[in-house]
């Protein structure tokens, strides 16, 4: 794995109990990966190792940019039909009939 360059960062977060608006860190992290985010941002919880101690750590990246779909309409050079083809003839029945075809059928495999 290459090595990469890191700088560690520390902030105390200090916030009265009676304006607090979180009922679990989760909730806060959650809150503060989405300012990031808006940001163009990533903010993406270290995970430790269970049963150390230490400080809640979050790994700050860029967002990697999604290719953009291009929603323009097809000009007429890429557009190919072929209208030489016939369309399938289409058989009309009533509803009445449909219901005796199915019916006879379901009654030719109960048999």
């Amino acid at each position: 794995m290459a090595r990469s360059k890191i700088a560690s960062v520390t902030y105390t977060f200090l916030i009265r109990k009676d304006e607090n608006i979180w009922n679990s860190i989760l909730e806060f992290e959650a809150d503060l990966a989405d300012f990031f985010a808006a940001h163009q941002l990533q903010a993406e919880p270290i995970t430790t190792i269970e049963g150390s101690t230490g400080n809640k750590m979050m790994m700050i990246s860029r967002i990697q940019e999604m290719p953009r779909l291009d929603n323009k309409p097809p000009s007429q050079s890429d557009v190919k039909v072929n209208f030489s083809q016939q369309l399938p003839q289409v058989k009309i029945q009533k509803s009445s009939d449909m219901v005796k075809q199915l019916t006879n059928s379901l009654g030719k495999a109960i048999k």
